[in-house]
């Protein structure tokens, strides 16, 4: 009998059904499956594990480029750790320039230095004045050694050779300091500020000559020293338009006008002049240029002018003698009298 189904479909039925069954081909199907989903999964971890390798080595290599030495920029020719240049005369050395790192600059003929030092012996070689600042250009054509920072001279008055430390005879700080290599001269129009050993003052604009060993303060000087037994317990107040101090004849002059200040007492000069003996302790004092002396306390007031008024002091700073020299005249008024001579 012949079946209610065509015969091509009967004919497509016995060519597979004796090969494969349908579980089988459902089989195979679930594990290329699998297959493929092992190849995405194994294809992704390669893919990780290159981009792994690739970031490692771009850290690597961005570890190194960070830790490798800057590349030196085209206008500089030379950088060192270490410069120094000295001023010799008939084998002694006056002054040394020291820096810690230097960068020599191209087509501007100029270096940088930082950390700079110039130390001062003098033509004797018995000092030892230090002026110290961060940074400062230095122009070998000129010999100029600019410092635009805050820059501090310590003039010491200990032989440098001594086994004791240097004791500073004055602190100048200040900004702005030229200093020139073939005058020794360093100067600036900046305000200063100083110390000394009994007191400290201020000034505009200082010049200071390592060869012939003057320091000078410019404009609007003033000092200020503490109270003290050898200042009678008052502090004392000086003024003047200019302060030099001239340390081969130990000599510091205040120029007019000069005004000197203690409690209700005052001497005001065109010049008032201070020797000093070895151990830069006053011992003699001269105003000159019409001097006059002020003094107001609960007996009066009391006045004396002369052409010159010197004084004499011990070593301990008492005023032993005071002399008052040509057209000595004086006043003293009380409630009730007036006397004068």
């Amino acid at each position: 009998m012949r079946s209610g189904k065509p015969l091509a479909y009967t004919r497509i039925l016995n060519r597979i059904e004796p090969s494969v069954g349908l579980g089988e081909i459902r089989l195979r199907n679930q594990e290329a499956a699998r297959y493929a989903r092992w190849a995405a999964w194994a294809a992704g971890s390669i893919v990780l594990v290159v981009a792994g390798v690739y970031a490692r080595r771009a850290v690597r290599e961005s570890h190194a480029r960070g830790a490798a030495k800057p590349l030196v920029p085209l206008t500089v020719q030379q950088q060192s750790n270490e410069f120094s240049f000295s001023k010799v005369e008939q084998d002694r050395t006056l002054f040394t320039v020291r820096a810690s790192h230097a960068t020599q600059y191209k087509d501007e003929n100029r270096a940088l230095l930082q950390d700079v030092w110039i130390t001062i012996y003098g033509r004797e070689g018995n000092r030892n004045d230090n002026i110290h600042t961060s940074e400062c250009s230095y122009e070998p054509k000129s010999g100029n050694v600019v410092c635009q920072g805050a820059v501090q001279i310590d003039l010491a008055s200990t032989d440098p050779a001594a086994s004791k430390p240097a004791d500073k005879e004055l602190q100048v700080t200040t900004r702005n300091l030229s200093f020139n290599r073939d005058t020794g001269e360093a100067s600036t129009a900046e305000p200063v500020q100083f110390r000394f050993a009994d007191g400290q003052g201020h000034g505009v604009g200082v010049t200071y000559s390592s060869q012939k060993e003057i320091v000078r303060l410019s404009h609007d000087v003033e000092l200020d020293m503490a109270a003290s037994p050898k200042t009678g317990g008052l502090p004392i107040t000086a003024t003047g338009s200019s302060l030099e101090i001239r340390r081969n004849d130990r000599i510091v002059e205040l120029d007019a006008p000069a005004l000197v200040r203690q409690g209700g007492r005052e001497l005001s000069a065109e010049k008032i002049s201070i020797e000093l003996d070895a151990d830069f302790h006053a011992r003699h004092a001269v105003a000159q240029g019409h001097p006059t002396i002020r003094s107001t306390d609960a007996k009066g007031e009391f006045t004396a002018t002369g052409n010159q008024f010197q004084a004499s002091l011990d070593p301990a700073g008492w005023i032993e003698t005071i002399v008052a020299d040509g057209n000595v005249e004086g006043e003293q008024r009380a409630p009730h009298r007036t006397d004068q001579f």
